[in-house]
């Protein structure tokens, strides 16, 4: 998890990103470290590829990583983006032309799947994330 972390953290720094991420995960988690990396790898790139699509000057991504009491893991994520969205029965779809549209959907699978739940949402020109593994 702290390479993939690191990944776009240095990702994010290139691109002039300003960012404000607070870690604050326990070393034994409930969730296996390759779907925690596929979920934050996704998060993190989403963030990054729409911070791209607005003004140096308006790039940033906050991002919370952390155990809750009872084990809970909960990752928050605010970032930048164009405000231009595309939804289809009320799910968000990809903006970008070659773009899968199937991240959004794996973070709610795995999320589910560890009995949490995943919520997406967007005002004027920021995004929201929030994850919860139970």
């Amino acid at each position: 998890v702290n390479a993939v972390l690191n990944h776009y953290m240095h990702r994010a720094f290139a691109d002039d990103i300003k960012c404000d991420w607070e870690i604050d995960l326990a070393e034994d988690v409930n969730i296996s470290v390759i779907d925690m990396c596929s979920v934050v790898g996704n998060i993190l790139e989403n963030a990054i590829l729409a911070c791209e699509e607005v003004p140096q000057t308006e790039r940033f991504i906050d991002f919370l990583l952390r155990t809750e009491e009872g084990g809970q893991i909960s990752i928050t994520t605010t970032n930048s983006f164009s405000g231009n969205v595309r939804m289809k029965d009320g799910e968000y779809r990809s903006t970008r032309r070659n773009g899968s549209g199937i991240g959004l959907k794996s973070i709610a699978s795995t999320a589910e799947r560890y009995g949490g739940i995943a919520r997406f949402s967007h005002e004027g020109n920021e995004f929201y994330t929030d994850v919860m593994f139970g």
